[in-house]
């Protein structure tokens, strides 16, 4: 999952992003294909 703040990748389900530390804040995903 991308961080929205610095745009680095983060393993799924992760709540803080390992590169910027700020949370990870969840946009609304399609079930199905989660884009």
């Amino acid at each position: 999952m991308k961080c929205v703040h610095c745009q680095s990748e983060n393993p799924e389900g992760s709540e803080f992003c390992r590169k910027c530390g700020k949370p990870i804040t969840l946009e609304i995903t399609c079930p199905q294909c989660g884009h």
